[in-house]
């Protein structure tokens, strides 16, 4: 068939298995922020991710995505 298929993971390190959790964290957040159009859920998922330590930076960054590209992500206004 065609498309993506996922790889079956029968045991894997707690940590790897830890950091994939937390990477799908982020990726449903997206999703759920996209669907509910909430600027807030934005927010959470760049928080989530652990590259991202500052409230006030993931903050800016919205803004200047949304400035950047507000045909695509105006409705975070």
């Amino acid at each position: 068939e065609q498309g993506v298929h996922g790889v079956r993971l029968d045991s894997m390190p707690r940590g790897f298995a830890g950091l994939l959790a937390n990477q799908v964290a982020v990726h449903d957040l997206c999703a759920q922020a996209i669907i509910d159009g909430s600027r807030d859920l934005v927010l959470q998922a760049l928080l989530v991710d652990p590259v991202v330590t500052k409230v006030g930076a993931a903050e800016d960054l919205i803004e200047q995505m949304i400035a950047l590209q507000p045909e695509y992500l105006g409705y975070l206004r």
